[in-house]
Parts: structure tokens; C-alpha cells; sequence
């Protein structure tokens, strides 16, 4: 989402909205400098859970096609072995 972080002085103190530059439209009321960083990160982890949930089905997709779900031409025996893990 295009989002920005308008500022302005207040009353109150620095109080912050947050403006979409896709509707050119206002989407939060005025909140402190805490409240925007708490909406930011609930806002990052809604949008990061809505592209794994886009992303997961060609993901397993490729996986049970190809062995793997690689994009880079990896290709894995399904019947073979897993991988060698390295020792830490």
C-alpha cells in the first residue's frame, strides 16, 4: 500500500495521520508518535500475512511439481534423499 506519514503540531503535541496516495484520502484519525509506530507495525504484519497467503499455494505448488519451490531452474528427486545438513 502507498502510505504516507503526514506530521503536524498540535494542542496536544506532534500528532501524526497517515495519507494513501491510492484514494488521496485521509485513512487514520490523528495519533501520537506511539500509536502510528503500533499502527505501522500491525499494518506490516497484516500485509505480510496477506502476501503469504498469495504466495503459499504457488509455493507448494512448485514444490510438489519440482521437489522444490526454488524459482532458479532447481529441480529435486521427490523420491531422493533430503539434503545434507551442514554441522554449525
Amino acid at each position: 500500500m502507498s502510505a504516507i506519514i503526514h506530521a503536524r503540531n498540535t494542542k496536544q503535541g506532534m500528532r501524526f495521520r497517515i495519507w494513501s496516495s491510492v484514494v488521496d484520502a485521509y485513512f487514520t484519525e490523528a495519533m501520537t508518535e506511539a500509536e502510528v509506530e503500533q499502527w505501522t507495525r500491525e499494518e506490516a504484519i497484516r500485509e505480510a500475512k496477506e502476501a503469504h497467503k498469495r504466495e503459499f499455494s504457488n509455493r507448494i505448488a512448485r514444490a510438489k511439481e519440482n521437489g522444490t519451490s526454488s524459482l532458479v531452474d532447481d529441480v529435486r528427486d521427490l523420491n531422493g534423499p533430503w539434503n545434507k545438513q551442514k554441522k554449525v
